[in-house]
């Protein structure tokens, strides 16, 4: 898919290399369904380091890894005290929810690790062209460009909600927002709007720990489907 030509043409004519970007994406994605939540981290840290845009699937990919965190298991000790009990449907059926704490930090050593390998050379180089930059002021810019809020809700007339928004007679943002908060608000309803495919994706990580690995097929189709349609 990576190489269709015409996403190739469009991409490479405007030096807009995205299908590195979203090819590591994917490897993440597929790598996540296979419970190879380190590798998947490394793959997504390349993709976002290589194109801001692949922020926008920061959310769905940090809800399904958190959710490959938590396991459920059967409190046997529950069970075990109402052997006594003559009519069974009163037996208890409560799980015990165990974090994986030794996962998790495999995944933030990951992703630390990564971003030091890929960031270091630019932070750390000097620029000949302007020697008094320093390693902070570089690492600044980098912040900046993955997060790029000074642009405001949209650039060059990107085809958006907040474009269509702006436009006469509409200009809902600007009655009713300051411009310097434009951004803010737009986060925040991106935040809020994430909050249910992430809630589903952080229940479709929890399920895939205690599945066999042939279930795999259906994880991969299903977690293709939500990141990719969000």
């Amino acid at each position: 898919a990576m190489l269709q030509p015409a996403l190739v043409l469009v991409d490479h004519g405007h030096f807009q290399y995205n299908t590195t970007a979203l090819g590591l994406a994917l490897w993440a994605f597929y790598h996540c369904s296979q419970k190879r939540g380190v590798l998947a981290s490394i793959l997504f840290v390349g993709a976002l380091s290589f194109k801001q845009m692949s922020l926008y699937y920061s959310p769905a990919i940090f809800a399904y890894l958190l959710g490959t965190c938590f396991s459920s298991t059967p409190d046997d000790k529950a069970e075990t005290d109402n052997n006594t009990s003559t009519d069974d449907s009163n037996r208890s059926t409560k799980s015990t929810i165990n974090f994986s704490w030794t996962r998790f930090w495999s995944y933030g050593a990951a992703v630390i690790v990564s971003l030091v390998a890929l960031w270091s050379p630019v932070v750390l180089a000097q620029d000949p062209e302007n020697p008094t930059t320093t390693a902070l002021s570089r690492l600044k810019q980098i912040l900046v460009r993955i997060f790029p809020m000074q642009r405001g809700l949209f650039e060059d007339k990107v085809s958006n909600l907040w474009f269509v928004s702006s436009l006469k007679p509409l200009r809902l943002p600007q009655r009713f927002l300051p411009t310097g908060w434009q951004p803010v608000a737009a986060l925040a309803v991106t935040l809020v709007l994430c909050l249910p495919p992430c809630a589903t994706l952080f229940q479709l990580g929890r399920r895939q720990q205690q599945q066999p690995s042939t279930s795999n097929k259906e994880n991969i189709d299903t977690l293709s489907t939500l990141l990719l349609g969000a």
